[in-house]
């Protein structure tokens, strides 16, 4: 009986020593660990586009900011092109071309600021001069005022051509002061104003050509009214010189 005791004992030992080693040991799944590191990974990622993110929203803020500072910033553009601020340029043709009786009444002093240099260019053309007009016919007057017409009309005419020439010249040279302000402006408020400026600046030259067409249909009218009293003063010439014969041979 005693030896099986001590067997006993001793197998009990042996699983009481045995028990805290089997408590001590870690379980280790090679599945779950490979999920965690795709899960940190994954992490990661999402945290680096997040940060793209905001990064990409602070640049455009700090673009919108600067856009905002620059539109409100003082551009200066009517400093710029100072030519085109002048009267003489700003205005193509004078007041007294919006009427057109005035315009078409062969008298040059009816021209305005124009009348000056119509004038000059008139006295300075002129080969003949009509005499005393005293007891002279009517055909005779009607000749020498349809001479003295034609050549009021082609001063005008000279007159209204220099001062078109001088004003585009003149404005040309402002609207390439713009254009090359456009290409130099320091922010984004100089640029919109000057483009601005540029827009209203084009819009008064196709109003400009506008006036110097009707000006154009005008002048050719009045040239063809004119030809038509020559025609009809021929006609009343003859008539009266029928008439004349017809009284003579009636008698």
């Amino acid at each position: 009986m005693r030896r099986p005791i001590l067997l006993t004992a001793t197998a009990l030992l042996v699983v009481t020593a045995s028990a805290p080693v089997r408590a001590e040991m870690v379980v280790t799944d090679p599945g779950a660990y490979a999920k965690m590191l795709d899960q940190i990974r994954e992490a990661q990622a999402q945290l680096s586009q997040l940060q793209e993110q905001v990064r990409q929203g602070t640049e455009i803020i700090g673009q919108g900011q600067r856009l905002y500072d620059s539109l409100n910033q003082i551009s200066n553009v009517n400093s710029i092109g100072g030519l085109l601020n002048t009267p003489a340029v700003r205005t193509l043709l004078p007041a007294e071309f919006s009427d057109a009786r005035r315009l078409m009444s062969g008298d040059l002093q009816d021209l305005g600021s124009l009348t000056s240099r119509a004038t000059t260019i008139r006295d300075s053309n002129r080969i003949y001069s009509p005499t005393d007009s005293a007891g002279i016919s009517p055909a005779e007057r009607f000749y020498r005022d349809t001479l003295e017409k034609a050549g009021v009309r082609a001063a005008r005419d000279m007159a209204v051509g220099e001062r078109v020439t001088q004003t585009a010249d003149q404005r040309l040279q402002g609207l390439e002061q713009l254009r090359e302000a456009l290409s130099t402006a320091p922010n984004a408020r100089a640029v919109l104003d000057l483009q601005a400026r540029i827009d209203a600046e084009t819009a008064m030259i196709q109003n400009d050509q506008m006036r110097l067409q009707g000006v154009a249909i005008m002048q050719a009218a009045d040239e063809r009214l004119e030809a038509q009293r020559q025609r009809e003063a021929s006609a009343r010439r003859h008539d009266e010189a029928q008439a004349f014969w017809r009284s003579l041979y009636s008698k």
